[in-house]
């Protein structure tokens, strides 16, 4: 894949994300103390970037090894271990208009399982209505700010790490360069 076509193919809609994500603003502010906060918006978000982390991710997992069927998260998530230096340990943070809050969306992956915020996902996804054991709400309450965040922190983080590894092969292209409006720029 070359540049043009990661944008037109990825950057275009993760920059649309953004901007609904953005818009949400509005009503909520994006603070740590507002990170329980949850709406139909938030559960329309989470679902749309979680579709496309999950695509994108199988895009890359599909350029180390091509499988016969499609990879479930556990596998991506191997293969994202073995093949990316220091997977767990990518962060980013926010934009100082917005608490400068540091994410980590891969450093609780442990083998075998996926991010505590993917699960939330698969449970917004397929048990929205299941009462959760510790929060003793509906799984419909994990789609809310924090999980939006780092959902969203994962996706553009991931979109980098694309784009320097299958786009521009780890050179720096000039002419584009992936940022944000919600994240300071990604240092690999």
């Amino acid at each position: 894949m070359d540049k043009n076509e990661f944008v037109k193919y990825y950057w275009k809609h993760y920059k649309f994300l953004e901007k609904q994500f953005l818009d949400t603003e509005r009503y909520v502010a994006i603070e740590k103390d507002n990170y329980a906060v949850c709406s139909n918006e938030f559960l329309n978000l989470f679902v749309l970037i979680c579709n496309e982390y999950d695509a994108i991710t199988a895009e890359y997992c599909n350029s180390i090894k091509e499988s016969a069927k499609p990879l479930n998260m556990v596998e991506k998530n191997e293969l994202l271990c073995e093949n990316i230096k220091g997977f767990k340990d990518l962060s980013i943070s926010t934009k100082s208009k917005y608490d400068s809050i540091k994410i980590m969306p891969f450093s609780k992956y442990k083998k075998d399982m996926t991010y505590d915020w993917w699960q939330a996902y698969n449970s917004v996804k397929h048990k929205r209505s299941d009462i959760d054991s510790d929060t003793k709400k509906p799984n419909y309450y994990k789609a809310n700010l924090k999980n939006v965040l780092i959902a969203l922190s994962a996706l553009y983080i991931f979109l980098n790490k694309f784009y320097i590894e299958k786009c521009s092969l780890g050179t720096v292209n000039h002419d584009f360069v992936p940022n944000s409006d919600v994240f300071n720029d990604f240092q690999q």
